[in-house]
């Protein structure tokens, strides 16, 4: 190919005076011709429309002079060579975006599919756990209400029943103290919330913890962070639809069964928002502890949580005790306002209910527990803005961790 471009030195031309230009040109010529023939008589075999009809040499001397100057055309007519074409050329361009993001949403959709005894297992175990905790208090009530104060215990009980005396002050604290050893809506929250948790970072390992080898191969071909951050939102929209199905199953039945007076709605709010906090529990987990210790790891952090959520000791207790448990320990925990958006809901209708036995319901969480009437709102979105901050948390992780494994 040098010789027929000319780029040979004059030394090579006068020894080899039979590599000629023209001739060699002549000869490639002639090759093309022949290879053309030949590949349309492989078409015309393969497609069985017979052979072709040879052409006589009259006619190839004929055709000849054409061809050269068809080749001569295309040659004069190739560009300049430009070094930029190659990079071009050889350089695949990345999609970014939200179309990588998209990408990943369908490939993750798809793998799904294939792993169906996972679904199974995530619903299996919230299925299991409302059954479980609405059957062992199928025969407790959420509250009892104490016993009236007899008449000894007013200054005038024939004209109202409002005014203590010392005696039916003491009485009252007693009531109160009955009241609350009876209110079994804190405990049965803080079991609910727990339970939930459990199950959904359980079901968050695996978003990341089971593709390492494939995200670390394709991480090296691609450009980063943006990769990253891309997967990262791409897995995570993925399992939107099992984060919106579990907390609804475990509704379903945990209301038929518990005779709750709080809205569905309500309660399923509440474990929403705790579905989407532990699911990035267990996304920062998994990208963090390896694989043998993941699920490990991540249920002894809910556990944790579930200490400082204000149900045992409750946040009044929690503030009285020694350091540095009384620095606030309550607001690490996310689990503290979903209990506290849990008593709203499930309390609202048993306020009425106990004024009836002389019972200021929120008074008593206002003093017992630490928790105020109207947060109902303020809470779901702690909770939810709770799901953001670890998330963001994990994003950052599933970006920096591991570099050189991206390279």
């Amino acid at each position: 190919m040098d010789v027929i471009a000319g780029n040979v030195s004059d030394d090579f031309r006068q020894k080899n005076p039979r590599w000629h230009q023209d001739d060699l040109f002549q000869m490639w010529v002639d090759h093309q011709a022949q290879q053309k023939a030949d590949n349309q008589q492989s078409t015309r075999l393969l497609l069985g429309l017979g052979e072709s009809k040879q052409e006589s040499k009259e006619e190839q001397e004929q055709r000849r002079p054409q061809e050269q100057e068809q080749c001569s055309s295309q040659n004069n007519a190739l560009p300049p060579h430009d070094p930029s074409l190659e990079v071009s050329v050889t350089e695949r361009k990345q999609v970014g975006g939200c179309g990588l993001i998209w990408r990943f949403v369908k490939r993750s959709l798809k793998q799904q599919t294939r792993h169906g005894l996972d679904a199974v297992i995530d619903n299996g175990l919230l299925f299991f756990a409302a059954l479980f905790m609405s059957y062992i208090n199928i025969n407790i009530p959420w509250l009892s209400l104490p016993p009236s104060l007899p008449p000894q215990c007013y200054v005038n009980p024939s004209a109202n029943y409002t005014d203590l005396n010392a005696c039916g002050e003491y009485a009252q604290g007693g009531r109160l103290a009955i009241f609350g050893a009876q209110n079994f809506i804190l405990v049965r929250g803080q079991m609910t919330c727990m339970a939930v948790g459990l199950c959904t970072c359980a079901s968050a390992i695996k978003v990341f913890g089971r593709e390492r080898i494939v995200y670390f191969r394709e991480a090296a071909g691609l450009e980063q962070p943006s990769h990253s951050i891309a997967y990262f939102i791409g897995k995570d929209l993925s399992v939107v639809p099992q984060m919106l199905l579990g907390p609804l199953l475990y509704c379903s039945i945990f209301v038929a069964m518990s005779a709750s007076l709080g809205t569905f709605w309500g309660l399923y709010l509440v474990l929403l928002g705790t579905t989407f906090v532990s699911y990035s529990i267990g996304y920062v987990v998994s990208i963090i502890a390896p694989t043998s210790l993941a699920q490990l790891v991540g249920v002894v952090v809910v556990f944790c949580m579930s200490a400082f959520d204000g149900a045992s000791p409750t946040i009044p207790n929690l503030r009285k005790s020694p350091a540095p448990l009384d620095w606030g320990f309550e607001h690490l925990s996310y689990l503290t306002p979903a209990l506290k958006a849990f008593y709203d809901n499930e309390s609202e209708l048993w306020v009425d209910i106990a004024k009836s036995a002389n019972i200021d319901m929120v008074q008593f969480a206002e003093e017992s527990l630490g928790y105020h009437a109207g947060e109902y709102g303020v809470c779901v979105c702690i909770l939810f803005g709770w799901g953001v901050f670890f998330r963001l948390i994990g994003c950052l992780l599933l970006s920096c961790k591991d570099g050189n494994k991206k390279l």
